[in-house]
């Protein structure tokens, strides 16, 4: 929970996708990596890219409001468009092939249907 705030406490300038991107993943990934240790079940490494692909959606959604209040988001920086990093994180999550990835790899493909569609609606 430590590396959790250092993560939170340290945003990035608006104007750097890449870093922004970095923070994003790295605060989902904290987070999840701590929710999984207080349940005390077994973290599996394809929960990122589907989690980053709900994230992603979220985005999308709130990002006028993100922008008024001057978040870190994916959509509010000068980054890759929401469809690219939607084809990017789906990619990611389709190359987790052991057996017990599967069933996240299949919800997955929803998620990325959806985040594609927010981002056509949505620009």
């Amino acid at each position: 929970l430590q590396a959790l705030k250092r993560a939170e406490t340290g945003r990035p300038s608006l104007a750097d996708w890449k870093a922004v991107q970095a923070y994003r993943r790295s605060v989902l990934d904290l987070s999840l990596q701590a929710l999984f240790s207080l349940a005390e079940l077994r973290y599996h490494d394809a929960l990122s890219p589907l989690v980053c692909l709900i994230q992603l959606v979220d985005d999308i959604l709130d990002r006028h409001l993100d922008r008024t209040l001057e978040l870190p988001t994916l959509v509010t920086s000068n980054g890759p468009t929401a469809l690219v990093q939607a084809q990017r994180l789906w990619e990611e999550l389709k190359s987790h092939r052991r057996p017990e990835d599967r069933p996240l790899v299949a919800l997955g493909f929803p998620v990325y249907l959806l985040a594609r569609l927010c981002a056509h609606l949505c620009r």
